[in-house]
């Protein structure tokens, strides 16, 4: 089996080697005809045939391959920069995110706090004249003139207050 493996690939290569005819091609519309060229014998008529081509020297070969391998080397060197700056800008851009997360939970942590720091105020109505009045530095007993004695209508808050912050 390995030894006919071996002469079909043979067979094969001596194929490629095969020669490559110049033939001419059907006319165009503006009147020119072009020139086909192909492994077969042409159909129509054959303009000429090329020769075969001998392989490159060793010497060109081994150059090509050299700078197809510095070529490659450079792509991958130029991709890998690439991927390193994507994973650079990502890793920004997380960053990025995370500290307006932090931002906004600070501007939510600092809305909270002022809310909370607000004073609260308890008022105590004064009923029928008796109650706390800190309107006045004294309180007598036998003066039922308050604040808001003339004042038909008093506000409701009318009263002691009380400020303390939560």
């Amino acid at each position: 089996m390995k030894y006919t493996l071996a002469m079909v690939g043979c067979m094969l290569t001596m194929q490629a080697q095969a020669a490559i005819y110049i033939c001419q091609g059907t006319a165009q519309a503006d009147g020119r005809q072009n020139k086909v060229y192909q492994d077969s014998p042409c159909t129509t008529r054959t303009i000429g045939q090329l020769a075969h081509v001998p392989e490159a020297p060793l010497e060109d070969q081994q150059r090509v391959q050299k700078s197809i391998a510095a070529a490659n080397a450079q792509y991958i060197q130029r991709m890998q920069m690439f991927e390193q700056e994507r994973q650079m800008a990502l890793e920004e851009q997380r960053q990025n995110l995370a500290l307006a997360v932090e931002r906004e939970r600070l501007a939510q942590l600092e809305a909270q706090a002022l809310e909370n720091s607000r004073p609260v105020f308890v008022y105590w109505p004064r009923v029928r004249g008796h109650g706390y009045r800190p309107q006045k530095p004294f309180n007598h007993q036998g003066s039922h003139q308050g604040r808001w004695s003339d004042v038909r209508h008093r506000p409701a808050g009318v009263g002691v207050s009380i400020e303390y912050n939560r």
